[in-house]
């Protein structure tokens, strides 16, 4: 195998914000045998949106994209917040500009926009992108290097020998399923559908909304452009059927006791085939997150739930602290490699708990069906005051000063 570190042969699986951003960072550390291999065909609006916090955002600056994220999304937008019962009576607000001036702003993206703009970056320092190729064999993994085979539409490419194979391939990872065999994901009893409006008078962009209800809830997330990010959560049990053509149908019927702007939304919902669904679903792996020379990142190895509002943040952290291990190995030596694994790991799983566990309490919030705790909820809520914005805002800088 390579003889120095610089000179290891990458293979990254998935062309995600994870693995994008592993490519990135490792490119720019002098490592330049790189590879990224993605099923899609090329990157259309794919995904929907998200929320990158400045933990997160941090990495873009190190990689050199932070002025262009920037205008991807509003900075404004999440900086205040608000949160309402069904009927769109406001229960409690509070602000975090004092931390958005301290830190840097948290802001609403659409996936498709982040990915591309790593992507462009990607390309224009040379590094390989494959489209439409997954990997359909792993056909040897040990100290002497991992053996691939490639599938790229209908056609199989010939066996080829990499240092490092990086499973970046998200929550239903192919490479994870390869080393790990089926790892059932955590289900929550919670699913979602996903959807743009555009932006009207009665909706307000200056601050992020939640409607919660008994059972499920409804957010208004603000975006730079003149559209509204709309999210509708309710329990259901895993796979719920989600037959597309009755979605509209479906989130009026589940939705139907919310009122004020939500009735107005509901009135005028777009065409379901634009919408996103999926379950509420977080990967924890139970032992180590690498095989042999095979290592996963982002959502394939730690994918935490949406309501943490950290899964790019993560994987962007993620894919920082392996490339920073990944330097220390000398002269492409296996046991190095194996170190920097468990260092990585040991680096990264206590952050990943911990906020995994704040995700499980927005989760509980969200998910009670007792009227009397729905009532009790609320009120707690409502009389809380300052205390959201105090509790919003300790949790707020733990995460970002917390060495990663």
């Amino acid at each position: 195998m390579s003889d120095n570190s610089t000179a290891m042969k990458i293979l990254i699986s998935g062309g995600g914000i994870a693995g994008l951003s592993f490519a990135l960072l490792m490119d720019q550390r002098g490592f330049k045998n790189i590879q990224v291999i993605e099923r899609v065909h090329g990157y259309a609006d794919t995904g929907y949106v998200l929320g990158l916090l400045p933990n997160g955002s941090r990495i873009l600056k190190g990689i050199g994209l932070y002025d262009k994220y920037l205008a991807l999304g509003s900075q404004t937008g999440m900086i205040n917040f608000n949160i309402n019962n069904t009927a769109g009576e406001l229960l409690s607000s509070f602000s975090v500009e004092e931390l958005s001036k301290k830190y840097g702003p948290s802001i609403m993206v659409k996936r498709a926009d982040l990915v591309k703009l790593l992507y462009k970056e990607a390309q224009q320092r040379g590094i390989t992108v494959r489209f439409n190729t997954t990997i359909s064999e792993i056909v040897r993994n040990d100290e002497n290097g991992v053996a691939v085979i490639c599938k790229c539409e209908d056609a199989t490419l010939e066996e080829e020998e990499y240092d490092i194979l990086v499973g970046a391939d998200g929550l239903r990872s192919k490479t994870r399923k390869f080393i790990f065999g089926d790892i059932t994901p955590n289900y929550f009893n919670l699913t979602g559908w996903g959807f743009w409006v555009p932006k009207t008078p009665e909706i307000d962009i200056s601050c992020v909304q939640e409607f919660w209800g008994k059972g499920k809830m409804i957010g208004l997330y603000p975006h730079a452009e003149d559209i509204v990010a709309v999210f509708c959560g309710t329990q259901a049990p895993r796979n719920f059927p989600d037959p597309v053509d009755q979605r509209r149908e479906k989130i009026r019927s589940e939705f139907k006791e919310f009122g004020g702007i939500i009735r107005n939304i509901m009135d005028t919902l777009p065409e379901p085939q634009s919408m996103w669904h999926d379950d509420f679903l977080e990967i924890e792996l139970p032992g180590e997150w690498y095989k042999g020379r095979v290592v996963l990142i982002g959502d394939a190895c730690h994918a935490v739930l949406p309501t943490a509002g950290e899964g790019a943040s993560l994987a962007l952290e993620s894919a920082f602290v392996l490339a920073e291990e990944l330097c220390k190995c000398g002269h492409g030596s296996y046991s190095d490699m194996q170190l920097g694994f468990r260092l990585w790991q040991k680096r990264r799983a206590p952050r990943i708990k911990a906020i995994r566990n704040e995700g499980h309490k927005v989760v509980k919030a969200y998910t009670v069906t007792n009227p009397l705790v729905v009532y009790a909820r609320n009120k707690i809520v409502q009389f809380a005051g300052n205390s959201m914005a105090m509790l919003f805002s300790d949790a707020f800088s733990d995460i970002v000063e917390t060495p990663i």
